[in-house]
């Protein structure tokens, strides 16, 4: 019976990645030690529905960096604001100013995620992005996937014979 439920789970899961209409990506960047702005941008793939705005939540794990802020790549357009929890994690919310939306048939960075990395000289910083909902310009739920990104700060240490 247990596996059986494992089975049906696992088909439910799988059918909702291979259906999605639009996923959201959270990028993947490296900078140097000691950045005080990291800019992660988040892509939004959209092939054949028009997407009016987006929610989802993410943690830094390890967490020794916060979101520090958001910002739309189109300001006239679109706006996007954030939460941080006590536990580390962030709301993120992204929608359109104009109601129409973005519309279908593109992959493009819509939103930029900034972390504050000043205090941190060297980590990798995975970026786990989770409860996401997606709708329309009318406000329906779309069916979507997301894929979470990281951060690669790295302190460089060259050593030159003189």
């Amino acid at each position: 019976m247990t596996k059986f439920l494992f089975q049906i789970i696992f088909l439910f899961i799988a059918s909702n990645i291979a259906l999605s209409e639009v996923t959201v990506s959270i990028g993947n960047v490296s900078v140097d030690g000691y950045t005080e702005d990291i800019v992660v941008p988040v892509t939004v793939s959209n092939p054949s529905e028009s997407v009016g705005g987006f929610q989802f939540d993410v943690m830094a794990m390890p967490t020794i960096i916060n979101l520090s802020g958001v910002s739309p790549s189109n300001e006239n357009d679109f706006s996007a604001d954030f939460n941080v929890f006590d536990d580390g994690s962030a709301r993120i919310v992204f929608y359109s100013n104009t109601g129409d939306g973005v519309p279908s048939g593109g992959e493009e960075i819509l939103l930029n995620l900034h972390y504050n990395g000043s205090d941190v000289l060297s980590a990798l910083v995975d970026l786990e992005a989770y409860d996401l909902t997606v709708s329309d310009a009318d406000g329906d739920t779309l069916i979507y996937g997301i894929d979470s990104g990281n951060i690669d700060q790295a302190f460089v240490l060259e050593i030159s014979k003189g």
